[in-house]
């Protein structure tokens, strides 16, 4: 994408984002009687802007191409009447140029203002000597200025206000979010810093509609990602850092939160702080906490405790495992795996998990019936589970 900033004119100091193809600056005198009649249909274009124009009318026509390279950019000039344009020529990159009389430059979206764009002073117009008598000078100018002040006011509120709304943040993930609602999965969009559209998808078959959906548009710079793969990256990341994460919780992405086993410095912090968000763009209001492995540990006991349930704790594959050592009867067994499943959900697998012993029911013989491997053997009348709890 890139942008272009008048600098001489009425609209001197506006910009636009023009995206690839071709946009069409229509240069005009009579601002009033031009907006009266195109005003609907080039509020609804975004590919035509009105221009006011101090010198001659016409059209610029400025071609961005697909590849996104900068010397694609290409600016054609059109003469009111006639019926072709003039050839292209390339477009000096960040500098001002001069077309039909208007001064603008143009720029990468991302590239700032050279200095030569932003202290550019327009040159000033010779000034022909009028023999009319003065108060009839006086007399035309009271006629026109005003009409002509409101009009050019209200044409510049108009495409000032068209064009920032169109691309508008919000806007955008709006106009995302509508096309996205008759999709078969539930969706979230939100707006990174980085100038794109993240969608955040479910499962991989809601992932695979939603990119069909945003190539079918071609108008959006978004990315689709699903929400269990990207925290699982967004974890492997923060290990590489040297970091032990305990959860990245992405429910509400604008909002991420990332909790640690170990609470850093407020230096260090700042810093992950930093790294975190130039990582997760999307994540506006990013959260990072942290919790001992000892104090899940306890928050586990305590809480199992409330149900009845005494627990141990054992090493399980560089994890702390926690499981009960009473018998669990079946409401109480039901209770734990509720629970097993919420904790997992609140605090992830990595760092502490909680799992059921079972024994057999020596009234009923081995009465827990479960699917084959579900269960395995620890000694004669003992059973527990092979994985956690689900």
């Amino acid at each position: 994408m890139i942008k272009l900033k008048i600098l001489s004119g009425p609209f001197a100091g506006l910009e636009y984002n023009l995206e690839p193809g071709d946009t069409v600056l229509q240069l005009v005198h009579d601002i009033a009687a031009s907006a009266s009649v195109s005003g609907l249909a080039l509020s609804a274009a975004q590919n035509v802007f009105l221009v006011a124009a101090a010198a001659e009318c016409g059209r610029l026509i400025v071609r961005y191409g697909q590849s996104g390279d900068s010397g694609s950019v290409m600016i054609a000039e059109q003469r009111d009447g006639a019926a072709d344009a003039d050839p292209f020529v390339p477009v000096m990159m960040n500098q001002p140029q001069r077309h039909f009389g208007l001064h603008l430059a143009i720029a990468d979206v991302d590239a700032p203002w050279d200095a030569s764009v932003l202290e550019f002073v327009p040159p000033v117009s010779a000034i022909t000597p009028d023999a009319r008598p003065l108060h009839a000078e006086k007399q035309q100018k009271r006629r026109w200025l005003p009409s002509t002040l409101v009009a050019v006011s209200l044409v510049a509120a108009t495409f000032i206000g068209v064009g920032y709304y169109l691309n508008l943040p919000d806007v955008q993930v709006g106009k995302l979010s509508s096309a996205l609602q008759h999709a078969p999965g539930r969706y979230e969009v939100v707006a990174g810093e980085d100038r794109t559209l993240y969608v955040f998808a479910e499962d991989a078959a809601a992932a695979a509609w939603a990119e069909r959906a945003v190539l079918r548009a071609d108008r959006w710079n978004a990315q689709v990602l699903i929400r269990q793969a990207e925290r699982e990256r967004v974890e492997a990341w923060l290990i590489r850092q040297g970091l032990q994460p305990v959860i990245v919780r992405l429910e509400k992405a604008a909002s991420t939160e990332v909790v640690l086993s170990v609470i850093p410095s407020e230096p260090a912090l700042q810093r992950i702080q930093r790294l975190a968000k130039a990582e997760m763009p999307y994540a506006h209001q990013l959260k990072i906490s942290g919790i001992s492995d000892a104090a899940l540990v306890a928050m586990v006991r305590d809480e199992l405790k409330t149900l009845g349930v005494t627990t141990r704790t054992d090493m399980l594959d560089g994890r702390t495992s926690i499981s009960n050592t009473v018998f669990l009867d079946d409401a109480t067994l039901a209770a734990v795996a509720a629970y097993s499943k919420q904790f997992e959900q609140r605090w992830g697998a990595r760092r502490v998990t909680v799992n059921a012993r079972l024994w057999d029911d020596v009234l009923r013989g081995r009465s827990f019936r479960y699917s084959p491997g579900q269960l395995m053997s620890v000694g004669q009348g003992s059973w527990e589970y092979s994985k956690n709890l689900r």
